[in-house]
């Protein structure tokens, strides 16, 4: 990355701007945000700008190399690794003009032929028209860039005129002093008393609208100048709130602030224009005071974390920090300005990553019964030491009343489930030569009450009935499944019934290993009806819809979506599973606020369904229905289009019907993992979305390792993740029984059988950890997109309507959210966008 130092002067008068260190020029990754990032999008362009022997390659490297060392000290330019063909430019208005201290962003595309033919250049206008040459929609009027009929030496030279020539160009002959005058046939009037009134008066309308666009660019900065845009109004807003003040009271001219003038001279200011003035004054300070608010916060966080840091070592664990995110300092957040980060705090986070998603199974993995005994005594053992918890940075939930009322008094499930794994790993030692290991467990069966000791003594017979099915001694696990049938009941406490539904899922498993049943083929068509189901609305989905685990995605995951699409006039969704569809009606309930505060109007939001071959038609279009009627309730701007995919790799680009100018976001809520099993259609899937290079790409998934080749292992995992499920239909289902059973016999049931049933291509759900995800999507370029305060504002307020004793939690794992029950993670929810590294950043080193 190229970096040089910058000194930042304007506007200064009498007196001298502070130092910003912004590098003048530099090289960025993320051009996500850029007018023409759909420019050049065709094999032969890319060409032209990845062939390091092109003309265009090398007359693009030759202007880096202008920039960087010849860039005045109020002009700042971005170029981007991966999009050589980009450039983002800003300017800071001149001193004695009515652009003075003003942010004026341009974005720029070369030609594929260029430099034969000059840049076409956009100006970022936040809808105001600022210029007789720099419209509302962004056009640029300039005889340079041939869009302006001047004559010959106006106009673009390929061999002499450079992206330089064209900034200076901007700033000294349109953002200057008279810019009425910029229209053609004006500047014949330039000395008449008249027109020169009109110039003031042309000032006085220009200035208001370089303040509203500085409200704009505090708000929204674009992207990779965010720093650049807080330091600047941080350094230079007391400079403008005081010339905002003397226009007020008439003592100055539009753009004359601290100019020096004639004594005896008139001060034009006519009282519009002091009014106007006034009122801009509050809003500018209300923005500045904001700024300077944050930046004390961000001093606070960073001598937090010196004492924080100092801490770890011996007593990390028992000193480590919790942070509390209230709804009191939650609000004093800026809007739209995210200086204060989670990841301001250093999450200790355990890397458990692999370089795998999708493990093939071997056919003697099970018979080496010894390893695969250990392996599961070790998992167990982390299960009872709590290494297999929640261990990033929690997000304390406030505690309310809520429909959730977990019991008194009463040890939890997972409390359950480990005390049964104290008693088995004890008889295992027992009884065999496996002493190594340690006990994670101190005394905690002592005082037990009997339905707690009786209930960790059947959790002990299921273990021991697995580990059995494991070493094929199917006579002994069918013995030990009898006991568990004993004691355990579909109509019980959490774990009974838990440990019900996991017995009749091993004895399926048992019938079909000694073929006592012809089962082949039927785990796989009951996940398919299963999926039917959850993708039609019924009490269960209802029940679910309404959980924070499903709240947390759709509102996080939303204000994540609008973040990064809110400007964009077109909106294209692309929905790799549609279900209900609940999460657009609150996208497009954001998106019509938005508008209402825009003068830019959304052209449309556009939906498209992918249609799976397992999928109910009927139930796509009945969600693409009640979203099409949601919209003209409120006639909003929504279009929903189904895309039939027998076959994922019959995929086509021209199915999805693209516009260049749309903003792509890409959505998948428990899609990817389904595709686990057959990973070349995963690697084609992620290549293909790769290619639309979307806004952002939302991913929900398990957050579980429930895709082991080695059964026992599985089994287990499987055992404390759906533990934490039956603990929660506990405590949140007290008043809907009917609906709780449902849950369990249906949608519980029909998972753990499919995990401990079935095999090969049957076994269909193979949900792995957030830590492999992060891993698999490396392999593609994706990045790990930060979740604003927004959105983790959004995540604990779903949590706190229905938390009870805070069983509900919340933790950040570097820049994913996860969402667990009493320190069980459950889903994660994360945000990515696509980065490609090419060859040419390099090459412009060595040029």
């Amino acid at each position: 990355m190229l970096l040089t130092s910058g000194v930042f002067l304007a506007g200064e008068g009498k007196k001298s701007a502070a130092t910003i260190k912004f590098p003048h020029f530099d090289v960025v990754s993320d051009e996500s945000d850029h007018y023409y990032m759909r420019s050049n999008l065709s094999n032969k362009d890319r060409k032209c700008f990845n062939d390091t022997n092109t003309a265009a390659f090398r007359s693009i490297m030759k202007e880096w190399k202008i920039l960087e060392k010849n860039l005045p000290e109020s002009i700042y330019v971005r170029t981007y690794e991966l999009r050589m063909d980009l450039l983002r430019a800003v300017i800071v208005g001149a001193p004695g003009t009515p652009y003075h201290d003003g942010l004026f962003f341009f974005d720029i595309v070369f030609p594929s032929d260029y430099p034969n033919h000059p840049p076409s250049v956009y100006y970022l206008s936040r809808g105001y028209h600022m210029n007789p040459n720099l419209y509302s929609n962004g056009f640029v009027c300039l005889s340079l860039i041939n869009t302006w009929n001047g004559n010959n030496l106006e106009k673009w030279t390929p061999t002499k005129s450079t992206i330089l020539q064209l900034l200076v160009s901007i700033q000294g002959l349109v953002l200057n002093d008279q810019p009425y005058f910029n229209e053609p046939g004006r500047e014949k009037h330039i000395k008449s008393e008249g027109w020169l009134k009109k110039s003031l008066a042309y000032n006085e309308e220009i200035f208001i609208l370089s303040c509203k666009t500085m409200l704009c660019h505090i708000r929204t900065p674009p992207k990779n100048f965010e720093g650049f845009v807080y330091e600047h109004f941080r350094e230079r807003g007391q400079f403008i709130l005081a010339a905002v003040k003397d226009y007020g009271a008439g003592k100055a001219a539009a753009g004359q602030y601290q100019v020096p003038r004639q004594p005896s001279s008139r001060v034009y200011a006519s009282v519009q224009f002091q009014k106007n003035s006034k009122k801009m004054f509050v809003e500018l300070q209300n923005a500045f005071k904001k700024l300077s608010n944050s930046t004390s916060s961000t001093n606070q966080v960073q001598k937090a974390k010196e004492p924080a840091k100092k801490k770890k070592g011996k007593n990390a664990e028992s000193s480590g920090t919790s942070l509390k995110l209230t709804h009191t300092n939650m609000e004093e957040l800026p809007s739209g300005v995210d200086f204060l980060t989670f990841d301001d705090w250093d999450f200790d986070v355990e890397d458990e990553t692999r370089n795998i998603v999708f493990v093939k199974e071997k056919t003697d993995d099970n018979k080496k019964s010894r390893n695969s005994l250990i392996s599961a005594l070790n998992i167990l053992k982390d299960y009872g030491n709590g290494f297999r918890k929640l261990k990033g940075q929690k997000i304390v939930v406030e505690t309310s009343e809520s429909e959730c009322t977990p019991s008194v008094c009463k040890l939890s499930t997972d409390e359950i489930l480990r005390l049964g794994g104290e008693k088995f790993i004890q008889s295992t030692e027992q009884s065999s030569s496996i002493s190594s290991l340690d006990h994670p467990y101190a005394s905690s069966l002592l005082s037990l009450p009997d339905e707690d000791s009786k209930t960790a003594e059947l959790v002990k017979c299921l273990l021991a009935s697995a580990e059995k099915v494991g070493e094929k001694q199917y006579d002994r696990a069918t013995k030990l499944l009898n006991e568990c049938d004993m004691l355990s009941s579909k109509t019980g406490n959490p774990v009974e019934r838990l440990v019900y539904y996991f017995t009749r899922a091993l004895r399926e498993r048992v019938d079909r290993e000694t073929r006592k049943q012809c089962t082949k083929g039927s785990g796989l068509h009951g996940m398919q009806d299963l999926q039917d189901t959850l993708r039609s609305i019924n009490a269960c989905t209802i029940a679910v819809q309404y959980m924070p685990l499903c709240q947390v995605v759709k509102f996080a995951g939303i204000q994540a979506i609008v973040e990064n699409v809110e400007n964009s006039k077109k909106i294209h969704i692309i929905d790799l599973e549609i279900k209900v569809g609940v999460q657009w009606t609150i996208l497009m309930q954001a998106l019509a606020t938005h508008q209402q505060n825009s003068e830019d109007p959304l052209d449309y939001l556009k939906i498209t369904a992918l249609l799976g071959a397992d999928q109910s038609r009927t139930n796509v279009e009945e969600t693409g229905k009640r979203l099409m009627n949601f919209a003209e309730s409120f006639h909003f701007p929504f279009s929903f289009k189904i895309v039939t995919v027998e076959d994922i790799l019959d995929l086509d680009m021209e199915d999805l019907d693209i516009d260049p100018e749309e903003a792509i976001v890409v959505y998948s809520q428990y899609f990817l993992s389904n595709m686990i099993k057959q990973q070349h259609r995963l690697d084609f899937l992620m290549g293909f979305i790769k290619g639309l290079n979307p806004r952002i790409m939302i991913v929900a998934e398990v957050e579980a390792n429930l895709n082991s080749p080695v059964f026992v292992n599985r089994f287990i995992e499987a055992l404390f993740y759906h533990g934490a499920f039956f603990d929660l239909f506990e405590d949140c289902m007290k008043n809907d029984e009917s609906t709780r059973t449902t849950m369990e016999s249906e949608v519980m049931w029909h998972g753990i059988r499919n995990i401990i049933a079935v095999e090969g291509e049957e076994r269909t759900i193979r949900h792995v950890s957030i830590d492999l995800w992060r891993e698999y999507f490396k392999r593609f370029g994706m990045v790990e997109m930060k979740m604003s305060n927004s959105s983790l504002y959004q995540a604990k307020t779903m949590v706190e309507k229905f938390s009870g004793g805070n069983s509900f939690m919340l933790e950040m794992n570097e820049n994913f959210l996860v969402i667990g029950w009493k320190g069980t993670p459950l889903n994660s929810l994360s945000a990515w966008k696509f980065q490609k590294r090419s060859a040419f950043h390099r090459a412009y080193l060595t040029i």
